[in-house]
């Protein structure tokens, strides 16, 4: 992982590979424009389901903002097969918030 920050104290965490994600997340990313150029950044599916993997407090903050911002346009099948591949704890987890 190598995080980069700036003097705001606005910091983004790059990964570069990560146990369990598959070669197809790549292809789920969403191309978004900055400052005239583009940056592309993983699907909100792949990302809840690495945050609930990694498990920690701010991990599971994260996850459960970004199911409560956009619930609704959730691939939640895409989404539970993709928890599951990180283990049982990941499913689990994933389940109570989306039972929420």
């Amino acid at each position: 992982m190598l995080s980069v920050a700036d003097s705001f104290q606005n910091r983004v965490d790059l990964l570069v590979g990560l146990r369990g994600l598959e070669s197809a997340a790549f292809a789920r990313t969403v191309e978004v424009s900055f400052q005239g150029g583009s940056l592309r950044f993983i699907g909100r599916e792949d990302f809840v389901a690495m945050k609930v993997f990694a498990g920690g407090p701010q991990d599971i903050a994260d996850a459960k903002a970004a199911i409560s911002a956009a619930r609704a346009s959730l691939d939640t099948a895409l989404l539970r097969r993709l928890a599951k591949q990180f283990g049982h704890d990941a499913s689990e987890l994933l389940e109570e918030m989306l039972a929420d």
